[in-house]
């Protein structure tokens, strides 16, 4: 044996010794691991997608019990509609009919708009001031009155701003005359 610089002596290697009339050990050849690991792999991923299906299936049930329903608001306002000229509408206060008729002209206008579909109105009151012009036999005014609108709480208030923004056709004008005077 030679001793070391350091002073130890020098360890031959183990693959040296083999026993006598023995053929030198050879390495093992590679062993092939990756059908285990795809394995474990693929079981892993099937347990995931297995817990995400059941968390993803129960959503629906935990929010359908936490939502709560939208909070019913009212909100009552003045409005103004101008009347066109050439109208044959009278001064006058509303009665029963004229309000329920342009109640509904007022709740197919929310309706025809989505961000204010689901909600309900009802006219309290209206009346229609006309002021004629002698001269040209023309007549211009404008109906005025209340409403209250009964909205969910999902809807912004600002979104009512189109009821103030329309005119009423002749044809709606001469059936609100009508029933003034069937009424």
């Amino acid at each position: 044996m030679q001793l070391q610089h350091i002073g130890y002596p020098q360890i031959t290697p183990i693959d040296q010794f083999a026993p006598i009339g023995a053929e030198p050990i050879k390495e093992a050849p590679p062993r092939h691991r990756w059908p285990a690991f795809l394995a474990i792999g693929l079981l892993a991923l099937g347990l995931f997608l297995l817990a995400a299906t059941i968390v993803l299936a129960l959503i629906p049930v935990y929010i359908s019990k936490q939502t709560q329903p939208a909070t019913i608001r009212t909100l009552t306002s003045p409005f103004t509609l101008p009347i066109s000229s050439n109208t044959i509408l009278t001064a006058s206060t509303f009665n029963a009919a004229q309000l329920a008729y342009l109640q509904s002209i007022f709740q197919q206008r929310l309706d025809s708009n989505r961000k204010t579909s689901g909600s309900k109105i009802t006219v309290n009151s209206a009346s229609a001031l006309v002021k004629s012009k002698r001269r040209k036999r023309q007549t211009a005014g404008s109906i005025t009155g209340t409403y209250t609108i009964t909205y969910p709480s999902t809807i912004l208030v600002t979104s009512f701003n189109t009821l103030n923004s329309f005119t009423l056709s002749n044809d709606q004008l001469t059936q609100l005359q009508n029933l003034q005077s069937s009424g």
